[in-house]
């Protein structure tokens, strides 16, 4: 396994760590990174031509119009490499917002999401920038793939959302998945023990080789639990949203429309129109 490899994958990482992501996520960044490293002319290549370039934000000026990608696995201090495999930074779409309300040209902000959602640090202080640019400028999220999980709790906090009629939405919720390897470890003769201090009740929680404590799994159950409230929480702050619509499933575009997800069923064209229009009321 290359350094690259290795480097990469702790954007894979689900040991003990809440995520904001269906799971489907995970392997379609291992298959991308694995599909480039693999790649018969990839020996001696630079990164910018084995991997490429990350989308960048693009101005319209005619328009008024800012559009900001967000697209692939969302993380935060992220390489340049995983951001060529498809990752997107939250210190880019950040930085991107910055750039949009600090240029008198941009009247309206676009976030062009395709996302199955990301790691959970940097999401609520990038939903938190998004809702303070809103208040600022007009802005709509727009996607016609997958706006789930993190990029929805992102997407959440623009002044619209529009998705096209096969776009997946939705998937609020965050998990935690713990592998035991405990029974592994004992078939091929070995027990794992921690010494740790008496007062470490939650250190070394997953262990390779070892069992969740009771205490352990109910600490890792609330902290699901609370970054789960700040979800929800900062959904309910800009739309009105049933908690059966909350239980980590996803909705295509019209039952998303019908759940309060979103607030309209259509193409590109329709999101900037409705930029558009939220523009000229501003003025």
């Amino acid at each position: 396994m290359s350094h690259v490899h290795v480097r990469f994958l702790h954007i894979k990482e689900i040991l003990a760590q809440p995520w904001l992501i269906t799971p489907e996520g995970y392997d379609a960044v291992a298959t991308l990174v694995d599909r480039h490293l693999n790649r018969p002319d990839a020996a001696g290549m630079k990164l910018d031509d084995l991997f490429g370039e990350a989308p960048q934000m693009t101005i319209d000026r005619a328009s008024g119009i800012a559009e900001i990608p967000i697209q692939g696995v969302i993380g935060k201090g992220l390489s340049k490499i995983e951001k060529s495999c498809g990752a997107c930074g939250c210190e880019d779409i950040t930085a991107n917002l910055q750039a949009a309300l600090s240029d008198p040209a941009v009247k309206g902000i676009l976030l062009n999401i395709s996302s199955p959602g990301g790691t959970v640090n940097g999401t609520p202080e990038t939903a938190a920038a998004i809702r303070a640019a809103a208040e600022r400028k007009p802005v709509v999220a727009f996607t016609d793939t997958q706006m789930a999980s993190a990029a929805y709790w992102m997407g959440s906090q623009a002044d619209m959302i529009v998705a096209s009629p096969s776009a997946s939405v939705g998937s609020i919720g965050v998990y935690s998945a713990f592998i035991d390897q405990s029974r592994r470890a004992e078939m091929l003769g070995y027990k794992v023990e921690l010494v740790k201090n008496k007062e470490g009740t939650f250190k070394g929680a997953g262990y390779p080789g070892t069992a969740l404590t009771d205490a352990q799994r109910e600490n890792m159950q609330q902290c699901v639990d609370q970054i789960f409230s700040m979800f929800s929480g900062d959904v309910n702050t800009k739309r009105t949203v049933p908690k059966d619509a909350m239980r980590g499933q996803s909705f295509l575009g019209a039952e998303a429309r019908a759940q309060g997800l979103i607030d309209d069923v259509g193409g590109a064209d329709l999101a900037r129109r409705s930029l558009s229009a939220l523009i000229s009321m501003r003025r």
